[in-house]
């Protein structure tokens, strides 16, 4: 079964990242101020894109993914983007991933809801949200009551405030349409967001097939 491994951020294009265990799997979140072309690596390995989301006002959320990433510290670095969080998991299947991803944006409210249709059993969902306002710093989260957990987030700047995050469902969901809430938890209205959200199969399959990494 999948299982979180660490998590950590930065404010800047490039930042240490340790993965660990087997069947290994590291996301990155990363803010685009300029909704821009990003791409993002680690120990030199290029990332997938899974998607980017658009934010209103000219800015966007990415989120990336690398499957057996190298074990130990290694720099995670970004180009286009300005900031990001990353976040690993064991326990992955090694193929055909993401199982599912889908894509939301939202205005001046709390939370950007976001939902993908998820395939495979016992999968995770992990996601990127992204958030621009000019009202002071805010803390973001996952709605209360509702399932998941922020694994790291981040909000800076002064006149102008960018803010992001990367978070999961904190264990397994169930197949079809699965929705989680990224938000707004402490913070000034109005905020635009935007989210990418990804599910994830892990690496003992419905058949009971075992996939191993080293």
């Amino acid at each position: 079964m999948i299982a979180f491994d660490t998590s950590t951020f930065s404010i800047s294009q490039s930042w240490a990242h340790s993965c660990n265990g087997t069947d290994r799997l590291l996301v990155v979140s990363s803010f685009d101020p300029a909704n821009g072309t990003s791409t993002a690596s680690y120990n030199g390995v290029p990332m997938t894109l899974i998607a980017k989301q658009a934010i209103f006002g000219g800015f966007a959320i990415n989120l990336f993914y690398l499957l057996n990433p190298p074990a130990g510290s290694h720099t995670i670095s970004l180009s286009g983007s300005t900031a990001g969080a990353s976040s690993s998991y064991t326990g992955v299947a090694q193929y055909s991933q993401p199982d599912s991803f889908g894509l939301a944006t939202a205005g001046s409210f709390t939370n950007c809801p976001t939902s993908t249709t998820v395939a495979a059993k016992n999968c995770w969902l992990i996601g990127a949200h992204g958030a621009e306002g000019s009202n002071g710093l805010a803390t973001l989260g996952i709605l209360s009551g509702h399932i998941g957990q922020s694994r790291e987030e981040h909000t800076y700047g002064s006149n102008h405030v960018f803010g992001f995050q990367v978070f999961d469902s904190d264990g397994i969901v169930g197949t079809g349409t699965q929705t989680m809430d990224p938000a707004i938890l402490l913070g000034n209205l109005p905020w635009n967001q935007g989210c990418v959200l990804a599910s994830f199969a892990p690496s003992i399959s419905s058949n009971g097939l075992f996939m191993v990494s080293d």
